[in-house]
């Protein structure tokens, strides 16, 4: 993720499905409706742009489809801090993680899947 002052920060994907983490929600997704409905209030997140050059979606064959990203564009993600399980020397005593916000799919992506990573300008 990207911090304010423009350096690049690694921090996990959400909540992979083969972690047993209650603490935080499962997934890597979080939905921008929900977010603006409230439903994230309790963790606290904060809006961080995700470096990417393309996303890719999943079609209803399972297919892997990739969208390419002008220059300048970003990925919306929600970082959240929990408890930090394991310490480490760049968060210590919390656990930051980003789930990607997703929003319904324009039209370019809609004839492949229903929703789509939620796409910012850079500053």
């Amino acid at each position: 993720m990207m911090k304010k002052d423009g350096s690049i920060c690694w921090a996990p994907w959400g909540n992979a499905f083969h972690e047993v983490r209650r603490d935080i929600p499962a997934g890597g997704w979080a939905r921008l409706e929900s977010i603006r409905d409230g439903k994230w209030k309790r963790y606290h997140p904060v809006s961080v742009k995700i470096p990417a050059t393309a996303f890719m979606e999943k079609n209803a064959k399972g297919e892997a489809v990739w969208f390419l990203l002008a220059s300048g564009i970003m990925i919306q993600g929600a970082a959240i801090e929990t408890k930090n399980q394991i310490m480490t020397a760049e968060w210590g005593d919390k656990d930051v993680r980003v789930y990607v916000v997703t929003m319904p799919a324009d039209e370019a992506v809609r004839p492949v899947h229903d929703r789509m990573p939620r796409l910012i300008l850079q500053p």
